[in-house]
């Protein structure tokens, strides 16, 4: 997969995860939303903001979330309990600021099915090698509202 191929059709959910996998002391790991129920999404949400070491990358359907375009991949920032909103920070700022999306609607956007692999979208969760150390610097991670 060349930089051309993704700029003319972009990554599959596979592609993505082997990318991040292929660098040292990272681990990537891929789920599609069809194997992941509402609950279980909303769980990983939390676990994952909560922890300082872990990223979490959503690859989903821009049109079920009300914005225009396809198959979009950002990373999620924070996880709102109290209005059951993740925050998604838009990687293509120039056309839609960070926001936050209501949580089953973010889900139903990871279900759609992405057409050049035939599976649904999902998540990737990316943590350094081995569970230790810090990924990258990115966007402070946050439980907002906890009960």
């Amino acid at each position: 997969m060349t930089a051309d191929d993704v700029k003319k059709g972009g990554m599959t959910l596979a592609q993505l995860s082997a990318l991040l996998s292929s660098h040292n002391n990272v681990s990537a790991q891929a789920t599609h939303a069809s194997d992941l129920p509402l609950d279980a999404f909303r769980k990983l949400l939390r676990t994952n903001v909560a922890s300082p070491s872990d990223r979490l990358l959503v690859n989903y359907n821009r049109p079920e979330v009300g914005q225009q375009g396809g198959g979009h991949i950002s990373p999620v920032a924070a996880y709102s309990q109290l209005t059951d909103r993740a925050l998604v920070m838009d990687v293509a700022r120039y056309r839609y600021p960070a926001s936050w999306v209501a949580v089953p609607d973010l889900w139903r956007a990871a279900l759609a099915v992405d057409s050049a692999s035939g599976l649904s979208r999902g998540v990737v969760v990316v943590r350094a090698a081995g569970g230790g150390g810090v990924v990258a610097q990115a966007p402070v991670h946050a439980v907002v509202g906890r009960r």
